[in-house]
């Protein structure tokens, strides 16, 4: 599961970053944190896969596709 936040300067209104959550949702543990497996995907090269994977979806969520575009305006 992945979700994200928008930073957004208070001062001019303007996105000034963006932070990106995400939980691991397994069948066998139930919700696994973070901490528990951002480790072991650097250790194994996968953050990359990971990071990129995230990104997709975001790009494909909605709300935030509406929120970007009317703040870009």
């Amino acid at each position: 599961m992945a979700s994200g936040y928008l930073r957004v300067d208070i001062k001019n209104g303007r996105i000034s970053g963006f932070e990106a959550l995400i939980r691991w949702i397994s069948p066998e543990l139930g919700i696994v944190p973070p901490n528990r497996f951002l480790g072991v995907a650097e250790e194994t090269g996968l953050i990359v896969d990971l990071g990129e994977w995230i990104l997709e979806i975001l790009d494909k969520n909605e709300n935030l596709q509406r929120l970007l575009k009317k703040m870009s305006q």
